[in-house]
């Protein structure tokens, strides 16, 4: 009998690490599940990615007078 069990269906959970987290993880319906320090590294490393292509958007050079944003807000 597997150590945990899925709550959508039942099936095994597995185990899976990614980026130094690890996920629970049921094979059959896709569901994860985290656990609290999970999240919290899960959100660190999401934010620090942001900062890292913020960084980089605003060291590529510009033309004079091109937004910041080239997508805009043009609707």
């Amino acid at each position: 009998m597997p150590l945990l069990t899925s709550p959508i269906d039942g099936a095994a959970i597995r185990q899976i690490h990614r980026y130094g987290i690890e996920l629970d993880f049921c094979p059959t319906s896709g569901g994860v599940w985290l656990d609290k320090s999970e999240l919290e590294k899960l959100i660190a490393l999401v934010a620090d990615e942001a900062m890292e292509s913020v960084e980089a958007d605003l060291e590529r050079p510009r033309k004079a007078g091109q937004p910041y944003c080239e997508e805009g807000l043009s609707g």
